[in-house]
């Protein structure tokens, strides 16, 4: 770099800094006409540093005639600046004396940077590297535009201008402006934010386009200004993305709410139109038209009736669901409207039971002659488990306490309770067949079906798997983490093949899930190798498949990916083994006709002539 441009540079310089310095100086209606000079006494420089250190320095000559004084002045200034954590290295009060430029230029820059700059630092990068990473995350997307650095980047005008336009874009026409007019963008950058945003014009024009490179540091005081008028901008533009995401939440809580309110409302109004039908006493002599009656009650309760009593459990989670949101973000809870809140339909829904209880009684009492004991058989278990029921019902009313994975970790406790009594319903099955082959249709010890119990049961475990899986997705949503749908239906396939219900899959149970999905010939004997190394993966040679393991693998299972190798296994499962595949082995497979005639187009014949070759294809 030759001696005339570092003499430019330090041109640029004292102008830039005499304008930032008299910028600050406004405010305390003063001003300085030369940097080199105008902090000899000290009394300017204090001045500068009360108003941009927000601090009174305390007293201090105000008129210094004597050198002394003037150093005495200089002295509390530079303790000042160190006192705020910056180091000025080789420079000293008779240097600021003295008019020393360099010095004077040094100190400044240091000043800039301790108290204008160094805020400025994202995402734990230096000063100047946070006031680039700024300028570049400002101009990203603005044509022409490519700021690398605080030379060359801002020489044609157009990045200052980009700086002003993503903020204030009514300022200025963007789109207007060329990269071959440099001047023009500089003086138009410079005027509009003297003339709307109260930033000086710390640059010049003409050295900015005169100089080979303009200096750095210059360019670094103007963007540091822009950065300081525009970060409030920032602070708006944050707050509106905030809003937006609370408005958001409150829109998917309130469309919850509408949809609970009007399911409510509705289960409410069957509740009603049942108990004008149940509540009265039917009024019956003969044993056919009871019969009947019975058979049409049994078709209500095993239909109509059981929907609403899943209805009824649906909107209990529903409400839950709700208060949860409204909790995670410290919101008031919902209170439904009168007459429509779970305790107010779970009476309603006892009321109608009551009302049905009787008018099964009444018809009840024609089929007397039925055998007591084997009512009993019924009955007694059949009781017993409708009350081991109820206490998981109270317990899918209740408000959990704790995050989402601890209010997850407690649902998951009480489903692996509730599914342990699943045998017991084999038992009530056998009794009520037995009851069945006798005649006896109702029995007056039990209000409860197998099949009333086996679906409520079915139902709650669907609720809790509802619940499981809504928990688990709420507290894996930023995450991209596995829809609560998949949940439910891994948390149905894991219990069908848990077959000693022990929560996890053995061996055999394992295999039997390989066979079932089409995974493995399975030989039930455990001596199929392909089977026993899928166990022993997924196990993670453990001996067994726990939960967790087994969504992991399902998991991998959905994954949709078209690498040859699985495409041609596809293709082998299709032909049964063959090298060839044939449009009969196709539709077998359930292939649309359009992928039928694809496929027929893009392979090529077999050498048998009998198929299409799909390895060449595949490979």
């Amino acid at each position: 770099m030759s001696e005339e441009v570092k003499k430019r540079w330090e041109q640029m310089q004292i102008k830039t800094f005499t304008k930032w310095c008299n910028m600050h100086l406004a405010k305390k209606g003063s001003s300085i006409e030369d940097l080199t000079t105008g902090f000899c006494d000290g009394v300017k420089l204090i001045e500068l540093l009360e108003v941009i250190g927000e601090a009174n320095l305390g007293k201090y000559n105000k008129n210094p005639r004597l050198r002394l004084q003037k150093i005495e002045n200089l002295n509390k200034a530079l303790a000042f600046i160190k006192e705020r954590g910056v180091s000025l290295v080789s420079i000293g009060s008779e240097d600021i004396c003295d008019g020393n430029v360099k010095l004077t230029l040094g100190m400044i820059w240091t000043i800039i940077l301790r108290f204008a700059i160094s805020d400025l630092s994202e995402e734990g990068l230096s000063a100047k590297q946070g006031l680039l990473l700024w300028c570049q995350k400002k101009t990203k997307g603005y044509r022409d535009v490519d700021v690398k650095d605080f030379q060359d980047s801002f020489k044609d005008g157009l990045a200052f201008c980009a700086l002003i336009h993503r903020h204030r874009p009514d300022l200025l026409d963007f789109d207007s402006l060329s990269k071959e007019n440099a001047r023009e963008n500089l003086d138009l950058a410079f005027d509009v934010a003297e003339k709307n945003l109260g930033i000086p014009k710390l640059l010049d024009t003409e050295d900015m386009l005169s100089l080979p490179r303009p200096d750095e540091r210059s360019v670094m005081t103007y963007c540091a200004a822009l950065y300081k008028v525009f970060s409030a901008y920032d602070k708006v533009e944050m707050a509106g993305q905030r809003i937006g995401k609370f408005v958001s939440f409150m829109k998917a809580v309130q469309d919850m709410i509408h949809d609970y309110e009007e399911r409510a409302a509705a289960l409410v109004a069957w509740i009603g139109e049942k108990e004008g039908v149940y509540g009265q006493t039917p009024e019956v002599s003969e044993y056919q038209a009871v019969r009947e009656m019975v058979a049409a009650f049994k078709e209500y309760r095993r239909s109509e009736k059981a929907g609403k009593v899943a209805e009824q459990s649906d909107l209990a989670a529903l409400l839950s669901n709700i208060q949860i949101k409204l909790k995670s973000m410290n919101r008031p809870s919902y209170a439904p409207p009168a007459g429509l809140s779970t305790p107010e339909i779970d009476d309603a829904m006892d009321q109608l039971t009551s009302h049905e209880r009787a008018y099964r009684s009444a018809l009840n009492a024609a089929l007397r002659a039925i055998l007591d004991h084997l009512r009993h058989a019924f009955a007694d278990p059949a009781n017993a488990f409708n009350d081991m029921m109820q206490g998981y019902k109270t317990f899918l009313g209740e408000t959990l306490e704790g995050d989402f994975e601890a209010q997850r970790a407690a649902y998951q406790e009480k489903r692996d309770e509730l599914f342990a009594h699943a045998p017991e319903l084999d038992t009530i099955k056998a009794a009520e067949e037995a009851c069945e082959a006798c005649n006896i249709e109702e029995n007056e010890y039990s209000e409860h079906t197998w099949e009333d119990l086996k679906g409520a049961f079915d139902q709650m475990l669907k609720t809790m798997d509802k619940k499981i899986a809504f928990l688990t997705a709420q507290a894996n949503e930023s995450e991209g983490g596995i829809s609560a749908d998949k949940m439910v239906e891994f948390q149905q396939s894991f219990d069908a093949f848990d077959t000693d219900h022990n929560h996890t899959l053995e061996r055999l149970e394992f295999f039997a899930c390989l066979a079932s999905l089409g995974l493995a010939d399975v030989d039930f004997t455990g001596q199929n190798p392909e089977a026993e190394k899928v166990f022993q993966e997924v196990s993670e040679g453990t001996g067994c498949v726990t939960f967790e393991q087994y969504v992991k693998y399902m998991s991998s299972l959905c994954e949709d990916t078209f690498d040859p190798q699985q495409i041609a296994e596809a293709l082998r499962a299709i032909a049964d083994g063959k090298d060839w595949v044939t449009e009969a082995d196709m539709q077998r497979a359930c292939m649309d006709p359009e992928q039928i005639e694809y496929v027929k187009t893009a392979l090529p014949m077999h050498a048998n002539g009998q198929g299409y070759d799909y390895t060449a294809w595949c490979q």
